[in-house]
């Protein structure tokens, strides 16, 4: 059974006639009639007969009055439904993101997205491992992922998202000598302890390479993956932590001091999909991301 002809019963109910549903219709009266004989003998019984007025109703016929205009209120929501997504009134994006990138840069890419398009949901899930997040992109349960690269992303497409390089943010009247802070400092056994991320992390493996090109290693104190635990502990002088440069500005506002260090922790950022068409949500939040790099 095909919308179609159930398009064309539905003109024939209520015109009264083949030949004026035909002409409201736009198509020959043969075509109307082979299409409503194709329409019976699909469904196995007959649903208009003819009279001296015109076409009647059989008792099955009547009874396919209701169900197909059902049938067609539906499709229509569907329709509308399905343009809402696409000219971005409404829509749902899945992303991945890991460690401090979920509040910097996703943080200013989905307010963009949101200022600009306010009918898209996006959900967010907090995976920390880049390959854990390039698995479920090409698991398809999260349509874009923000992940620090090099990544194992196999078939999946990667898109830059630029660079960012984190800073050292260290409890209030901290004395450093020199700025940016060399990290060989920072690796001396009477050094500023360091609050660093989980060793599995991405923003861990950023902080490592760092160190290892200085050739020393640091002088962990904790090691915690809650950033605002992570701070609040900067802020009460247990050691100083490093935050990609919005997060810093926060800690400095509240009374930390922010510093640069060299050589500079940098990660690339990229954002990663699976080959072919993306939603119209998800290509808005590229647009999104790249006006936040612009």
């Amino acid at each position: 059974m095909e919308v179609r002809q159930l398009r064309y019963f539905l003109a024939v109910v209520d015109h009264g006639s083949v030949t004026r549903a035909a002409e409201a219709l736009y198509i020959s009266q043969p075509s109307l009639s082979q299409a409503l004989r194709a329409l019976e003998r699909q469904v196995g019984v007959r649903l208009l007969r003819r009279d001296g007025r015109g076409v009647a109703l059989t008792g099955e016929g009547q009874a396919l009055v209701a169900p197909a205009r059902q049938i067609l209120a539906d499709l229509g929501d569907a329709r509308e439904a399905v343009r809402a997504v696409t000219d971005l009134a409404a829509g749902r994006l899945d992303v991945a993101a890991s460690g401090t990138l979920g509040l910097d840069p996703l943080t200013g890419i989905i307010t963009r997205l949101r200022r600009a398009h306010p009918g898209i949901v996006v959900h967010v899930r907090d995976i920390e491992r880049g390959a854990d997040i390039a698995e479920s992109v090409r698991r398809g349960d999260c349509e874009l992922g923000v992940a620090a690269l090099p990544l194992p992303a196999g078939r999946l497409v990667v898109r830059s998202a630029g660079q960012q390089e984190l800073l050292l943010v260290l409890p209030g009247g901290t004395e450093t000598a020199d700025e940016p802070v060399p990290l060989i400092a920072l690796g001396a056994p009477s050094a500023l302890p360091l609050l660093l991320p989980p060793v599995r992390s991405s923003d861990r493996a950023v902080i490592d390479a760092a160190f290892e090109s200085a050739r020393t290693r640091p002088a962990m104190a904790v090691e915690c993956g809650h950033l605002e635990a992570v701070g609040n502990m900067v802020l009460a002088r247990a050691g100083g932590a490093f935050f990609p440069p919005s997060l810093a500005e926060t800690w400095r506002r509240l009374g930390a001091q922010v510093r640069r260090v060299e050589p500079a922790p940098v990660r690339e950022i990229g954002i990663i999909s699976r080959p072919g068409p993306l939603s119209p949500a998800a290509q808005a939040f590229l647009a999104a991301a790249s006006d936040l790099d612009s």
